[in-house]
């Protein structure tokens, strides 16, 4: 079976004039991406092991191809197509040495006879004339099957296909798991913790599903823009930054506990292990 080595460099975002030191570092840093075992337990895993392996596949065709022949597997490039071979042709004069064995009658100037050449410029012209008269007639059935086929203004005109509406396409928003993050906005350039960045925009999980994200012009988001990037619900073992942007500032903070009014949010080294909650100021936690 054939490698398809095209697929090996587009799955790793690689080109065959990468070095070997950058297409290794790149490996490490999606495998690190999209290793299962970083997900925590009850988030959606089938796109992550599906994609590991993909990876992994693509990262030992072009590292045994490279340690058999000293290089990256080029690309494929087209095959010229093979020259058709020309059958004789009976009639043809230039297939029949006979024919151009036979010496040239001259007259008395040294010119060659007219005798010799006329039939076959006779025969040239026949053929040509009998070409342009079969394209003429090709045009001329061509446009009458035009008129032929062109609807009346009578008739009942058929109804426009309907464009896709951008607005239909699958958004990004509150709750999206990580499978469902990856299939609308594609490979994070980077990961950290629970954030993934798209360039200067970035995407923030707790659990497996996104809390919140920033985005930047520069680096827009497909994200559902109606609803706002704060929105969500915190929980335990989210961290401060996370309550602080669902939640809003505290009343009052210390490194422990913070004050919502009659609520608290309690931390122990920059993560939420319980909260208190009145009904007079209700927390955004799941319930």
């Amino acid at each position: 079976m054939t490698t398809d080595y095209s697929g090996c460099y587009a799955t790793l975002g690689v080109t065959p004039d990468t070095e070997w030191n950058t297409l290794r570092s790149r490996y490490k840093r999606l495998i690190g991406t999209w290793h299962p075992d970083r997900y925590p337990p009850g988030a959606d895993k089938a796109v992550a092991e599906e994609r590991s392996k993909q990876i992994t596949r693509a990262y030992k065709a072009l590292e045994t191809y490279r340690r058999r022949h000293g290089a990256l597997p080029p690309l494929p490039s087209a095959a010229p197509a093979a020259a058709e071979p020309v059958e004789p042709d009976e009639h043809s004069d230039s297939l029949r040495p006979e024919r151009q064995a036979e010496p040239a009658f001259a007259d008395a100037w040294g010119r060659e006879s007219a005798s010799r050449t006329k039939p076959r410029v006779l025969r040239r012209i026949a053929v040509s004339l009998l070409a342009i008269g079969g394209l003429a007639y090709l045009a001329i059935g061509q446009s009458w099957k035009l008129e032929e086929d062109e609807p009346s203004a009578s008739s009942t005109a058929e109804p426009a296909p309907q464009v896709a509406d951008p607005s239909d396409a699958p958004r990004i928003s509150v709750g999206s798991t990580l499978g469902e993050v990856y299939s609308v906005q594609g490979v994070p350039t980077a990961t950290k913790g629970d954030t993934w960045y798209y360039g200067q925009s970035q995407i923030q999980f707790l659990q497996g599903r996104v809390v919140s994200w920033v985005e930047n012009p520069a680096n827009p988001l497909r994200v559902t823009h109606d609803e706002p990037a704060g929105s969500g619900a915190f929980g335990v073992g989210s961290t401060r930054a996370q309550v602080r942007a669902i939640q809003g500032p505290p009343v009052g903070e210390s490194d422990t506990v913070w004050d919502y009014g009659p609520s608290r949010v309690f931390f122990e080294h920059d993560r939420v292990v319980r909260w208190e909650e009145s009904p007079m100021h209700p927390l955004r936690v799941p319930h």
